[in-house]
């Protein structure tokens, strides 16, 4: 099966690098290292995006995968982004905050999204605010 196969992949992967690591290693080999380490991550990032990602998948790229943080995040936006999904973007992708966050004011959100909102989106803070007063009024006791 494919899953034991990335098992011992990622076993030998391991001791691989241990046995690099545990040499004295220039800077310049090490900097090759963790190039080409990146450019796998980027690779199979890529192969995840063309396998119709999830939700959960595109959440993924967009925290571990900078290079496709942004192309992952327009995914996310486009195919029925949940709050928390929304959440995610806004405080992960720049160029996409305000776009998320005009999407989850739409989506009733609770006093934590508002506060994210606050937080993360600056064109958005007077309203989000407004929203969250208006939360708060309606959340105190009536006497």
């Amino acid at each position: 099966m494919i899953e034991n196969k990335v098992r011992e992949m990622e076993k030998k992967f391991r001791a691989l690098c241990g046995e690099f690591l545990g040499q004295k290693l220039t800077n310049d080999q090490l900097r090759y290292l963790i190039m080409l380490l990146e450019l796998l991550k980027t690779e199979t990032g890529e192969k995840l995006m063309e396998q119709n990602p999830a939700n959960y998948d595109l959440r993924h790229i967009i925290l571990w995968l900078e290079p496709l943080r942004m192309e992952a995040g327009k995914r996310l936006l486009e195919q029925n982004p949940t709050n928390y999904d929304l959440r995610f973007i806004m405080t992960l992708v720049d160029d996409l905050r305000v776009e998320a966050g005009t999407k989850l004011l739409n989506q009733n959100p609770n006093e934590m999204e508002l506060r994210c909102i606050i937080r993360n989106v600056k064109p958005l803070k007077v309203q989000a605010q407004k929203l969250l007063k208006n939360m708060e009024v309606k959340s105190r006791p009536t006497s």
